[in-house]
């Protein structure tokens, strides 16, 4: 995480699919929060010095030319750096997946995958890989579903240069992902592997 300073506190209220998502950024080194009013909050982190965040409300002028997030994203966390390739995460509030079992079980449109869950007692994870670069991680968090579609994408065309570039982002990646947490409880979550 990055533990310089960075700016005032910005706050950004949205509408996305029904649901209002506040963003608070502080100038310490403070995990970027998102909560959801409809039911459910979350929080997690990410180095805001090799990472960016937008939001679909964004104009597609502040977009990078090159997100790694499809259309129809919440937020998209993406490498800045994209000399070392395209990687980030695309963060949704999946409205349509109402109940524990649509959230978790629910392949990802086009896929007939099965999904790799946990279930504990306030929280319920899973993660259908489409490819070594590309993963659906979902999370009920009692009340809401939110979907995590990562993607890396190498620059490099050169095989042990892309498995670094691959590995340096699955790094960030994961990291991001193991500091999600339920702001309500504390709760931190634990996405199967």
């Amino acid at each position: 995480m990055n533990t310089k300073a960075i700016g005032a506190i910005i706050i950004v209220v949205l509408v996305l699919g029904g649901g209002y998502w506040f963003i608070t950024r502080t100038t310490q080194p403070a995990p970027l929060t998102m909560s959801v009013l409809t039911g459910g909050n979350i929080t997690f982190s990410y180095a805001e010095s090799a990472y960016g965040l937008v939001d679909s409300n964004d104009s597609v002028a502040t977009h990078p030319a090159n997100l790694p997030c499809d259309a129809g994203f919440g937020f998209c966390l993406y490498r800045l750096d994209t000399s070392k390739g395209n990687a980030g995460v695309a963060i949704t509030a999946r409205q349509d997946l109402q109940t524990e079992s649509a959230c978790i079980s629910t392949p990802p449109a086009g896929s007939s995958a099965t999904a790799k869950t946990n279930e504990e007692s306030d929280y319920s994870t899973s993660v259908f890989s489409a490819d070594a670069n590309a993963s659906v991680y979902r999370l009920w968090d009692g009340s809401l579903c939110h979907e995590f579609v990562t993607r890396i994408e190498p620059e490099s065309n050169v095989a042990a240069v892309a498995a670094a570039q691959i590995a340096e982002a699955s790094t960030d990646i994961n990291s991001m992902l193991a500091s999600v947490t339920i702001a309500s409880s504390g709760t931190e979550i634990v996405f199967p592997k």
